[in-house]
């Protein structure tokens, strides 16, 4: 037994200094990423880091964090603050790391002319992902309770949130797959909206064929993704309004003009009273509403559930968006920028 109780402690003595010392360099680790460059050339600002989570964990809060990304492509640039960030990941599996946000934050895209800074309050804001090796697939996870967005005059509430997504480096699959899903979105007393101003749920899921190629010129960028066959693949929306009952799935590209082009399926259940609402709320007139209510009378079928729905084929060429072949929309021609990021409309 004493032998037993000499090998006890010298196990101690030897695991602590082991512990401690892997401890240290995991959150010398995590505040060194938060201090580096990220992938896309993302960078950060703070005004200082403590380490925690003494002994399971290694954490570093970040004090007025600012993330910076510059313009990638279509995407401009952005700036994400909030009072306090604290990422960490367990000792025991230090590959997983947690990000949570502790707001107010604010969202703010510098240069692109119309989008307006967007303010963030929640309860619950979680960032989660897991660091792979080069050539492995890169999960993320984003997380929300109780969030309200305030962008201008234009207020949202979201019950839940959660966004997750993988990136592949490979050219057998999609690059990038997003999925969404919310439940119980609330809008501001000043949405116009004929299904009510709550959408129960939203829920869908995007994938990416192709890398934009970084940069700030957004129409070279685009145009190399062309060349390289990119696309974006809406694998599934679900949308839950009022009397609305919305399912859709489309595939789109650019053309030889860099405009968007493709085509999908939309599906809408219990779409007789979704059609009221439309008329009510003064968006169609009666005579077309009229003429609209037959022509979906004449393509409906009875949906699984009981009552009916209707299947239409969707399809945008030349910047015409047709439904069952018919003309319904005219699109306005995107410029898209040479050089940095501004994005008009002629």
């Amino acid at each position: 037994m004493r032998r037993i109780g000499w090998l006890l402690v010298a196990l101690v003595v030897v695991a602590a200094p082991a512990h401690g010392a892997w401890w240290w360099l995991l959150g010398s680790a995590v505040i060194g990423a938060m201090d580096g460059v990220g992938p896309g050339g993302e960078t950060m600002r703070h005004g200082g880091a403590a380490r925690g989570g003494w002994p399971v964990r290694a954490t570093a809060t970040i004090e007025r964090p600012e993330l910076r990304r510059p313009p990638s492509g279509f995407a401009p640039a952005m700036v994400l603050e909030a009072v306090r960030v604290e990422a960490g990941a367990r000792l025991a599996s230090p590959r997983e790391v947690s990000v949570v946000f502790h707001c107010p934050c604010r969202v703010a895209f510098p240069g692109a002319a119309g989008i307006e800074p967007a303010d963030i309050e929640a309860a619950t804001l979680v960032a989660s992902f897991r660091v792979g090796p080069e050539g492995s697939q890169r999960r993320w996870h984003l997380d929300g309770a109780d969030l309200t967005l305030v962008q201008g005059a234009e207020t949202v509430q979201i019950e839940t949130l959660r966004v997750s997504g993988v990136h592949r480096d490979t050219a057998a699959e999609p690059n990038q797959t997003v999925s969404l899903a919310l439940a119980g979105v609330r809008l501001g007393p000043g949405a116009e909206v004929p299904f009510g101003r709550v959408i129960r749920t939203v829920s869908g899921e995007v994938a990416v064929s192709g890398t934009v190629p970084p940069g700030a010129d957004a129409e070279a960028s685009l145009r190399a993704w062309r060349e390289e066959a990119g696309q974006i693949e809406l694998r599934r929306l679900a949308i839950a309004w009022g009397p609305l009952a919305l399912s859709a799935g489309a595939t789109l590209a650019l053309d030889g003009a860099l405009q968007p082009m493709g085509s999908g399926t939309i599906r809408i259940a219990n779409w007789r009273p979704a059609l009221e609402a439309v008329g009510n709320a003064g968006l169609i007139d009666r005579q077309a509403l009229a003429i609209v209510r037959l022509a979906l009378t004449a393509v409906s079928r009875p949906a699984p559930g009981g009552g009916s729905e209707v299947e239409l084929p969707v399809a945008l060429e030349d910047r015409t968006l047709t439904a069952a072949r018919i003309p319904i929309a005219r699109l306005p021609e995107i410029r898209w920028p040479r050089g940095p990021y501004a994005l008009g409309r002629r």
